[in-house]
């Protein structure tokens, strides 16, 4: 392989994350009219900011050479607790949900 093409292929290996997201925007913007707007790229970016905060202390636990698989049951059960609360306490749109097998 002569070192041009070698040169392009590691180049396009190296950013291909950045091709994809590219190409899933050009797609999107296609098929769905209205895409490109503000607001929707607030909402993603709101929307993944808490998995986002969790990787990354996640990833430094695991740089750090420690195994650390308790992150999803303590999101799992915070996510729980919140819901319980929000039903008991009527918090949110003012209307009191009661599912009686989380009770």
């Amino acid at each position: 392989m002569n070192p041009r093409t070698r040169h392009a292929l590691e180049f396009t290996l190296d950013n291909l994350v950045w091709f994809m997201l590219v190409f899933v925007l050009v797609v999107f913007s296609i098929s769905i009219p209205n895409y490109f707007q503000l607001g929707i790229f607030a909402n993603i970016i709101e929307a993944s900011s808490v998995l986002g905060v969790m990787s990354i202390g996640l990833a430094l636990v695991i740089i750090t050479g420690h195994m650390d698989l308790s992150v999803e049951s303590v999101a799992a059960l915070s996510a729980m607790a919140v819901g319980i609360l929000f039903c008991s306490a009527g918090i949110g749109l003012g209307v009191q949900l009661h599912p009686e097998w989380l009770m």
